[in-house]
């Protein structure tokens, strides 16, 4: 069985591969490169929006979605005097910084949401608006910050997402992806997009949102049963059910749609496996309220962490943390995102590698471009003036690829060598290896200026090997869990995994002569 299972995977990885780089199908438009979409001529509210583009992709068995993170690359098909809405929305929660919080509804990009004072998003001058406009659009090809009911849109566009859906058992999780101040919108004219049904325990509710491909999250009001459902986009529930009595509760999916499978068309994968699904919720739903495992702590709400005492490299301590996890049935990895709770097990003066690294590419912005070794969080690094991450003080202080390392109380960014560290950090991973096929994606997430890191003094986590086609190199970083990326040299067939964390080439390699190519997974 395991030998068919790695055969069949190998093979849909070459088709995947060939996919990235394919034409768009029938009526599509490539807008941008491995962008697909298509444009119709269609007044349509936002969520009978998303609708549309859900039925036609159950139809074309594709998964199509309202863009969101390429919603720039609408600009390429739209018409002047259009208005469209795109899949950001601000529906989830709120600050007072208009620029902050805005979610993408694509598939995998379920923790993602706009920084305070966000650049990246290019809206019209003078957007956002105010607290309320809580959706965007284009109009007149003018990315705008608009209320949901207060008009229709002239067109439709779908795009062709990568990621398929999720027919392996999930995980929800309460109060993700934190506690809301609040479980209500603040204006009757956004409503997002709900399903209502009447049930009696929480585990119904939980089955009636996986059996939605496209749920985002679900409220459970226990004292009269009210399950509600966000489809398309993750949102807080209406304003006018604030009037009910009772306690909600609100579940969601951290890895929404993170496995991958676009071989099978939505239709038939729901079809299949909602009997398996209805004996697997009850047992996840009350996963996420129970301790931790034997010998870990519970170092924040969801958070199971291990420390061990134990001197070890960075590459070292990253491989103990994968080991023991395989001998607990767990994945573990060095704390990214979740950083500072190494502060709550780690003794004040000892030493320990987090997960945070600059090893895949570095900015003149030395606070830019730090990424996270969560499974599930590949896509994510720090935009430029990162503040998030709480650095000492004159930290990072120089530009070289670098990791990052708790000292003494401190974080600090320091040369992958520098240090012997007196303890490792292991923390439960809730998301679990892609069992199924998945795409590796050429040059992702974007092209490389060089393929090198710019210092020997770190190398990152790389094993080689030598193979006789692309497909081989592919088919072995697959098989490896925590292999993060490969390169192929296509003159001598030379293949390089990053494990662990992704990094570029060790720069003792450049002066290898030839073309190495970059394929990066996307969806680990």
């Amino acid at each position: 069985m395991q030998k068919n299972r790695v055969i069949l995977s190998f093979l849909l990885q070459q088709i995947l591969i060939q996919y990235a780089q394919a034409q768009c199908p029938t009526n599509f438009t490539e807008v941008s490169p491995g962008v697909c979409m298509i444009m119709t001529s269609k007044t349509s509210s936002f969520c009978n929006s998303h609708s549309y583009c859900e039925q036609e992709g159950i139809r074309r068995s594709l998964r199509l979605i309202v863009p969101g993170k390429n919603y720039l690359s609408m600009k390429n098909i739209l018409t002047s005097l259009s208005y469209v809405y795109t899949g950001l929305s601000n529906v989830l929660n709120r600050t007072t910084n208009l620029q902050q919080g805005w979610r993408y509804n694509d598939p995998g990009w379920a923790l993602f949401e706009t920084p305070p004072s966000d650049t990246n998003i290019q809206w019209a001058i003078s957007h956002p608006i105010n607290l309320t406009t809580s959706f965007a659009a284009f109009s007149d090809l003018q990315l705008m910050s608009v209320l949901q009911l207060t008009r229709k849109s002239t067109h439709v566009v779908c795009e062709i997402s990568s990621v398929g859906v999720n027919q392996s058992v999930e995980l929800f999780k309460r109060d993700w992806p934190y506690p809301i101040s609040t479980m209500f919108l603040n204006d009757l004219n956004n409503q997002a997009c709900f399903n209502s049904f009447n049930v009696t325990f929480l585990s119904e509710c939980a089955r009636k949102c996986k059996r939605r491909t496209v749920c985002r999250s679900f409220y459970f009001l226990k004292e009269i049963g009210q399950c509600w459902i966000s489809l398309y986009v993750d949102s807080l529930l209406p304003l006018s059910l604030a009037a009910l009595n009772g306690t909600w509760y609100i579940w969601d999916l951290p890895a929404y749609s993170a496995d991958v499978n676009t071989l099978q068309s939505v239709a038939s994968t729901m079809q299949n496996n909602v009997a398996f699904f209805v004996l697997y919720e009850l047992m996840l739903v009350q996963l996420t309220h129970s301790q931790c495992p034997n010998g870990f702590t519970e170092t924040d709400p969801g958070v199971c962490m291990y420390l061990a005492v134990q001197s070890n490299s960075f590459c070292g301590s990253n491989s103990f943390c994968e080991q023991f996890g395989l001998s607990r049935g767990l994945r573990l990895f060095l704390p990214g995102k979740n950083y500072k709770s190494m502060l709550k097990i780690l003794p004040s003066t000892s030493s320990a590698f987090t997960g945070l690294t600059s090893l895949l590419n570095r900015s003149s912005d030395y606070r830019q471009g730090w990424r996270f070794s969560d499974p599930g969080l590949a896509w994510y690094e720090t935009p430029p003036g990162d503040t998030s991450i709480q650095w000492t003080p004159g930290e990072p202080s120089q530009r070289d690829q670098l990791v990052s390392i708790y000292y003494n109380g401190g974080f600090f960014a320091a040369p992958q060598f520098s240090i012997q560290t007196s303890h490792i950090v292991c923390e439960v991973s809730p998301v679990q290896s892609v069992a199924s096929a998945e795409t590796f994606q050429l040059n992702w997430p974007y092209e490389m200026s060089s393929v090198f890191l710019a210092d020997g003094g770190n190398v990152g986590c790389q094993l080689s090997n030598k193979t006789s086609t692309l497909e081989g190199c592919c088919h072995q970083c697959k098989r490896q869990p925590a292999c993060r990326a490969f390169y192929y040299h296509v003159e001598t067939g030379n293949c390089w995994f990053a494990i662990f964390v992704d990094t570029l080439l060790p720069s003792a390699q450049s002066s290898t002569g030839g073309t190495w190519l970059r394929y990066g997974r996307p969806y680990w």
